[in-house]
């Protein structure tokens, strides 16, 4: 941060921030000052100073300063510009792919992320925006200690696919897990929220109808 000139008695209490605690507040000449802003949350983080806080040398009180702003992401953010292909970077923010050390975030993109045969994703959690879609194909699996699907999201396992969590959240009526016959879903905890989860089970000798189980909690 830096004023046109020296100014008296700015501290880091000055500063108004939302979302967010300051830290390392120093200056070496009264002009510029520096300091981190750590982020309380995933979200917008807002920084300003009001006016009349400090003075100038001739005792000016400041001005509006005006409000700075940045979203804070700490996870990794599927956008899905190339294709559905989880391995694929350019469908991750920044080109970023995510490994078993990141939290994942699954916005509605008109490609939605597919898991296939072969790849065993983890992630320490694994956040869906409303609308979301994904689906984890026969022979993927995906291991996150924590899921939560917010309104309208969708998850399908599909048969030979495997998903496991210590806890889920499926956060709106309108929120389904499908488990296809054949695939696995292994809630550890709890499954909190008022979406629901569909087990499909095949029945033998019944000319290819399937059976579709209550929700499951």
């Amino acid at each position: 941060f830096v004023w046109r000139e020296e100014v008296v008695g700015f501290t880091a209490d000055d500063l108004d921030v939302s979302n967010g605690t300051v830290s390392d507040f120093a200056t070496s000449d009264n002009i510029t000052f520096t300091f981190n802003v750590n982020a309380t949350a995933r979200g917008t983080v807002t920084i300003s100073v009001p006016p009349d806080i400090v003075t100038d040398l001739a005792g000016n009180s400041n001005l509006n300063n005006g409000i700075s702003t940045i979203f804070y992401e700490p996870y990794k953010r599927w956008i899905g510009t190339v294709s559905n292909d989880w391995n694929d970077a350019g469908n991750w923010l920044n080109g970023e792919l995510p490994d078993a050390s990141d939290g994942v975030n699954i916005p509605n993109h008109s490609n939605d992320p597919v898991i296939v045969d072969g790849e065993d994703i983890t992630m320490i959690d694994l956040i869906m925006d409303a609308g979301a879609d994904l689906v984890v194909a026969s022979g993927g699996s995906v291991t996150s200690e924590d899921i939560t699907m917010a309104s309208t999201a969708t998850m399908m396992i599909q048969s030979d696919a495997f998903v496991s969590t210590p806890n889920m959240a499926l956060n709106g009526p309108s929120t389904r897990v499908t488990v296809k016959s054949g695939g696995s879903l292994a809630v550890a905890g709890t499954v909190n929220g008022t979406g629901s989860i569909s087990v499909e089970k095949n029945i033998a000798d019944n000319a290819g109808l399937s059976a579709i189980g209550s929700p499951v909690t």
